[in-house]
């Protein structure tokens, strides 16, 4: 039985000197344009920088901190008793008094419903800030929200 046109690889129909088909022009192109992104993503201005070993150091701190405080509290939401998703809330923020950044007495564990109820409270004091964890100096952050 005798190959037709259809049948034909890329590489034989080059060989008998046939054009090649639209599919595999449309192969071509992809693979070029692939290759071009490829090498513009390759392109210094375009890898991660690596972080600096301050800022790695703090972020380290941090995530200790915040592992210690829901530790102490159980990985219990103060507030509703919840387990579900806690979150380490500082009481007085840690950009307002860097002293009290890494203090576990600055610390309270909420869970994710709370700690964004608790940010993101704008027009009003939340429930929340009433609990028994709450310091009694408030501030309103420069977003309108209150500050915990």
């Amino acid at each position: 039985m005798k190959k037709t046109d259809n049948f034909w690889t890329d590489r034989e129909r080059a060989q008998k000197g046939l054009p090649p088909t639209e599919d595999a022009l449309a192969r071509q192109r992809q693979l070029k344009r692939a290759k071009e992104e490829i090498a513009f993503y390759d392109q210094p201005e375009h890898k991660k920088e690596p972080k600096p070993a301050q800022e790695t150091k703090f972020l380290t701190k941090l995530k200790n901190w915040a592992r210690a405080v829901k530790t102490r509290d159980n990985f219990v939401c103060q507030y509703c008793g919840s387990k579900k998703s806690p979150h380490a809330h500082h009481k007085i923020p840690r950009l307002s008094v860097s002293e009290l950044a890494f203090d576990l007495s600055n610390g309270v564990t909420l869970c994710q419903k709370h700690h964004f109820q608790l940010h993101h409270s704008v027009f009003s004091k939340p429930k929340i800030c009433s609990s028994k964890f709450q310091l009694p100096n408030r501030e309103k952050s420069n977003k309108g929200g209150v500050s915990c």
